[in-house]
């Protein structure tokens, strides 16, 4: 078992589609507005060396629990075993059309895994819903200026109401 900051879980070298992994992170090139430094993401896709997931950061811990609990039906089991994943197939073709998944909207990201600063923790699915309280999120701007993540959150909130 490993740690990095609060997070436990097992120390992996690679990511897999439908876990939940947690790490440090620096783009080489920012491509978004702002970055969050330590990702806590459902993994939804991999693309040579880019991920495309949800990272719950992005969030509000409110708005982190409403999204998870809409996602429970797209996991392959309801026991969390260290074999249940999201079925990202499904997922990914209902994410965005549904309104009852407005909330990944913001949430969704692409990392490449060049920016990966540390080890990565695979998050056993037991601890899925718990971590999602863990503040552990540092948000920073293209020029390397901290954001505040209540900032984060009120325009993800803006961002799920559009259409």
């Amino acid at each position: 078992m490993a740690f990095y900051k609060t997070i436990e879980g097992d120390k992996v070298a690679n990511l897999q589609s439908g876990n939940m992994y947690f790490y440090k992170y620096e783009p080489l090139t920012p491509v978004y507005t702002w970055y969050d430094k330590y990702p806590l993401v459902f993994i939804t896709r991999k693309r040579g060396n880019s991920i495309e997931g949800i990272n719950f950061h992005y969030l509000s811990i409110p708005y982190r629990h409403m999204l998870y609990d809409a996602l429970i039906p797209f996991f392959n089991n309801k026991e969390f075993t260290k074999d249940t994943r999201l079925n990202v197939k499904t997922i990914r073709m209902v994410l965005f059309q549904s309104a009852k998944y407005r909330f990944a909207k913001p949430a969704f990201h692409r990392y490449f895994q060049t920016g990966v600063r540390s080890q990565i923790i695979k998050v056993e699915p037991k601890n899925w819903k718990s971590v999602l309280s863990e503040k552990v999120e540092v948000f920073f701007d293209k020029k390397g200026k901290k954001i505040n993540e209540l900032v984060i959150h009120k325009d993800s909130y803006r961002k799920k109401n559009k259409k």
